[in-house]
C-alpha cells in the first residue's frame, strides 16, 4: 500500500502477490528464501511423541482452520497423560508469514482461527507461555542465527510431508539452523510454507539510489543471505531478476 501511494520507494514483501496487486502496477525483484515453521512449546509432554510421528498436513489445517482437531490426543496418544487442548496462536496483524502458513493446507491467512496476537515475536511468546500452545513463526523466531540452535522454550512441530504417519531420515532436517536451511534450500521442507522474499516498488524503479541498490542485493549483497539466517536463490532466478532491472 505505501508503495502504490508513492509514500515509500522500496516496500519489503513476504507472500505472493495477487493478480489484482499486480494490476495494480507494483513491480518486484526476489531476492532470498524464507521459511514458515509450525511451534509448539519446548514443555509439551506431547512433544517428544511428535518428534517421531510428525503432523500431516490435513491435520494442520484440523487445527488452525476447521478446529476437527482440538486436544494434542487428537493427534497422538501419551500414556497416563490426559487429554489436553490444543491453544492455537495466529497473527492479529497481516503478515506474508500467516498466509504462507495458510495457503500450506490450502488456506487464507482470514481463515486461521485462534487467539490473535501482533507480530512474530507475539506468537513466539505466545506458544513459550503457554504449554499446550501452538502457533508459527519465522525462520529467525524459532532458531538463533549465532548458534544455530533452537531459541529457548520453543520446539518445532515436525511436518510429516509425505503423510505416512511417521518423519522419515529425509523429514526429520529440524535439529539446528543450518541443516534446516539445507532442506528448504533442497526443496525437502515444503513451499508453502517457504517462500521468496521481495523488493517491491511503484513500476519499475528508475531513480538511480534504487537500481543501485537492488543491483547490489543480487550480487555482492548475496553473500550476506546465509549468514542472516535465509536461503539464496538459485543462480539463474537470480539472473532473471538481474535481467528485470536492465
Amino acid at each position: 500500500t505505501d508503495c502504490l501511494s508513492g509514500a515509500v520507494d522500496i516496500g519489503m514483501f513476504s507472500r505472493e502477490l495477487t493478480d489484482a496487486e499486480k494490476a495494480k502496477g507494483v513491480w518486484w525483484i526476489a531476492l532470498c528464501k524464507d521459511a514458515v515453521i509450525p511451534t509448539m512449546n519446548a514443555k509439551n509432554s506431547y512433544a517428544k511423541a511428535l518428534q517421531v510421528r510428525g503432523v500431516k498436513r490435513d491435520e494442520f489445517r484440523g487445527i488452525f482452520v476447521d478446529h476437527t482437531i482440538d486436544t494434542w490426543d487428537d493427534l497422538v496418544m501419551v500414556s497416563g497423560k490426559t487429554a489436553k487442548k490444543i491453544n492455537v496462536y495466529t497473527r492479529a496483524d497481516a503478515a506474508g508469514a500467516a498466509d504462507a502458513w495458510a495457503s500450506f493446507f490450502k488456506a487464507r491467512q482470514e481463515n486461521l482461527k485462534g487467539v490473535g496476537v501482533s507480530g512474530d515475536p507475539g506468537v513466539a511468546e505466545a506458544v513459550k507461555k503457554d504449554i499446550n500452545g501452538i502457533g508459527y513463526n519465522n525462520t529467525l523466531f524459532v532458531y538463533d542465527v549465532k548458534t544455530g540452535k533452537k531459541l529457548p522454550g520453543i520446539e518445532v512441530v515436525p511436518i510429516d510431508v509425505n503423510g505416512n504417519g511417521t518423519i522419515d531420515p529425509d523429514e526429520n532436517f529440524y535439529d539446528n539452523l543450518r541443516i534446516f536451511l539445507k532442506a528448504v534450500n533442497d526443496g525437502k521442507y515444503p513451499s508453502p510454507p517457504a517462500r521468496n522474499l521481495y523488493f517491491l516498488s511503484k513500476g519499475k524503479p528508475q531513480k538511480k539510489e534504487v537500481i543501485d541498490f537492488f543491483k547490489w542485493v543480487l550480487n555482492e549483497g548475496q553473500q550476506f543471505v546465509n549468514v542472516a539466517g535465509y536461503v539464496p536463490l538459485p543462480k539463474g532466478i537470480l539472473a532473471e531478476q538481474v535481467k528485470k532491472i536492465k
